[in-house]
């Protein structure tokens, strides 16, 4: 099955390996301290790792279809899933518990980010060409973006949580991407 390395980025040696999902891992995520690795799977599952000795910690269950995204919140508490079920989960990483459920996309999300500077702010980007920023301790979608021209493929805060790139699949009429920058005009925005 798919193999998730860790390696030294000194020498290249490889330092552990997670193995344990049955097909294509499609994203990995550290926990802010380091300890802990998240990984989201094809499989529907997203598994969490301890870091130093490479065994399962455990397994977040209830996707019904791939994981694409996974992401820690900064303080560590929460992590964040979402796929080809359209939704995007919370869960307690500490015990696996789903916190939240979370719906709202017309297609598949590709990417998500936590705020850096709010561990209950998410945002989502999806195959129906919107990005979607939500309250994760209520579930409440804030806002959507709309005006992309093709489904997006990544989406990710700027530092100080004022920001947001996009990145868009292929510009219309081109055979390539495109990147878009939102930005507010104050941090309460």
């Amino acid at each position: 099955g798919p193999i998730v390395s860790l390696r030294s980025t000194a020498t290249g040696e490889e330092l552990r390996t997670f193995c344990g999902h049955k097909l294509m891992v499609s994203d990995i995520s550290f926990s802010p301290d380091g300890k802990r690795l998240a990984t989201a799977s094809a499989d529907h599952t997203a598994w969490l790792w301890d870091v130093e000795s490479g065994q399962e910690l455990l397994q977040c269950r209830g996707h019904s279809g791939a994981v694409h995204a996974i992401a820690f919140s900064p303080d560590g508490k929460k992590l964040a899933t979402a796929g080809a079920d359209r939704t995007v989960r919370i869960w307690d990483p500490a015990n696996g518990n789903l916190l939240r459920k979370m719906t709202g996309h017309l297609n598949q999300i590709y990417a998500l980010d936590f705020c850096p500077t709010d561990n209950n702010r998410i945002a989502t980007a999806s195959g129906d060409k919107t990005v979607k920023l939500w309250d994760v301790s209520t579930g409440h979608e804030l806002l959507t973006l709309r005006g992309h021209l093709d489904e997006l493929s990544d989406v990710q805060f700027s530092p100080d949580g004022r920001g947001l790139a996009v990145g868009v699949k292929r510009s219309v009429g081109t055979l390539t991407g495109q990147v878009v920058i939102w930005r507010s005009a104050s941090a309460d925005e």
